[in-house]
């Protein structure tokens, strides 16, 4: 039975529940952690990361396998590289291209969306609630600012 910690993204989870519990099913120790930015957690994703291994190291016990998921993977890659504790990281659907590194280009890719999925914006309004948009703002920022491709070898 593996531990697998997931990350969800910046202010969205209900998309996260169906797999994880899949992971469950079968027999896996799997965790779907409170996403970055809302209410009670917070924002800063590189924050969030060093939290994620601090409380990684207080549990004492290996991860066999980090999930981050859009911009929980950069928290995920902070936490992963905080901790000796995690043997694998992996990274699902990263969300900062370098080439668009500014808050106006990745605010039309945001409101550009998937293009395979025209709902996903509407789904995740009942997550975004419970962040509001001040915050997700600012872990929006922080995604911006905190460089994945300068964290990990």
């Amino acid at each position: 039975m593996a531990r697998v910690l997931v990350v969800p993204g910046l202010a969205v989870r209900a998309y996260a529940e169906p797999p994880v519990q899949h992971l469950r099913d079968n027999g896996h120790n799997a965790t779907l952690l409170k996403p970055p930015a809302w209410r009670g957690v917070d924002h800063d994703l590189e924050r969030y990361g060093r939290h994620l291994a601090a409380d990684i190291d207080s549990d004492g016990a290996p991860v066999d396998v980090l999930i981050g998921l859009s911009a929980g993977t950069q928290a995920a890659a902070v936490g992963a590289s905080s901790t000796s504790l995690v043997k694998r990281l992996v990274l699902v659907s990263p969300t900062i291209d370098p080439a668009y590194r500014s808050m106006i280009k990745q605010s039309f890719v945001f409101v550009r969306g998937d293009p395979h999925d025209k709902s996903a914006f509407y789904r995740h309004l009942p997550d975004w609630s419970r962040a509001g948009i001040p915050r997700i703002v600012r872990g929006f920022a922080s995604a911006i600012r905190l460089h994945l491709e300068d964290m990990l070898p």
